[in-house]
């Protein structure tokens, strides 16, 4: 549902530079990031590979510390991928409109799908999995949420903001901006 603008007040004055230099930061750290993961998905073998070892050990610290022997290699795995893909879920919010939302949690999606299928057919070493697509897409909801979260958190912020300073005829040059348009 679309707000009207009287519901939500433009501060006349505002500017809408740091917006665009948040849209621009969110843009570029979604390259970077979508980078490292086209790396570690796309390598022609398992990025784990010469690594089991390694991993076992952290699971047994893992193990020491309290989390339940049934969080094995396979659940390590999995939740590794939904690290993966968190930041593309949460950069994508910052970078979209707060109406297009709903692309940070499909584009991931999309892409995860073709990542499985290229895995598949073409990289002899690696094999495609239904559960990395679940877990890929886990991932950038989680991101999403928490973007979604902080846009919240910033637009309830900027409207005390606003009416303080509407009841006070305060300047609104110095108005902080809103991450939720």
């Amino acid at each position: 549902m679309r707000r009207s603008s009287a519901a939500t007040p433009r501060v006349s004055g505002a500017s809408d530079r740091p917006l665009a230099v948040t849209r621009w930061a969110s843009i570029a750290l979604l390259v970077a990031v979508s980078g490292v993961v086209l790396v570690a998905t796309l390598w022609p073998t398992p990025i784990d590979r010469g690594h089991r070892r390694t991993i076992s050990r952290f699971l047994g610290v893992l193990h020491d510390i309290g989390v339940p022997e049934w969080f094995a290699y396979a659940q390590f795995e999995f939740a590794a991928n939904v690290v993966m893909f968190a930041p593309l879920g949460f950069l994508l919010v910052l970078a979209l409109s707060a109406r297009r939302w709903w692309l940070a949690v499909a584009l991931p999606f999309a892409g995860s799908v073709s990542i499985e299928i290229i895995q598949g057919g073409l990289l002899h070493e690696r094999y495609a999995s239904a559960a990395d697509v679940a877990a890929n897409t886990l991932g950038a909801l989680i991101g999403a949420a928490l973007a979604l979260g902080l846009r919240a958190v910033v637009h309830a912020r900027d409207r005390a903001v606003a009416a303080e300073r509407a009841a006070t005829g305060a300047s609104t040059r110095a108005m902080p901006y809103s991450v939720n348009r």
